[in-house]
C-alpha cells in the first residue's frame, strides 16, 4: 500500500469505529501483552498483523480498555497519529 491508500484506510477505519479517534491511556504491551510504562515497544511482534495494511511483523501495540490491543507499523502509526489531528 502507498501512502495514499493507508491514509484511506485509516480514515475508512476511524469512520467504521474500528480504529478509535483518541489515544489509550498511554499504556502500551509488548509482544506478550503485558503493560509497558508509556514507552514504544521496539522490535518485531511474531503472529500478529497491522491494523491498518494488514502487513506482518508491526512494531508497535496499543492497550484499549478491554483488554483490546491495536498493533502497527511505525509508518502507519505515525499515518495514523496525523490523520487523528485532522
Amino acid at each position: 500500500m502507498n501512502e495514499r491508500e493507508i491514509r484511506a484506510k485509516i480514515r475508512e477505519l476511524m469512520t467504521a469505529g474500528v480504529l478509535p479517534q483518541v489515544m489509550p491511556d498511554g499504556s502500551l504491551v509488548d509482544e506478550a501483552g503485558c503493560a509497558v510504562a508509556a514507552e514504544v515497544h521496539v522490535g518485531r511482534i511474531d503472529k500478529a498483523s497491522c491494523a491498518i495494511c494488514g502487513g506482518a511483523e508491526p512494531e508497535i501495540s496499543y492497550a484499549y480498555p478491554g483488554r483490546k490491543i491495536l498493533r502497527f507499523h511505525t509508518y502507519c502509526d505515525v499515518l495514523w497519529q496525523e490523520e487523528r489531528a485532522r
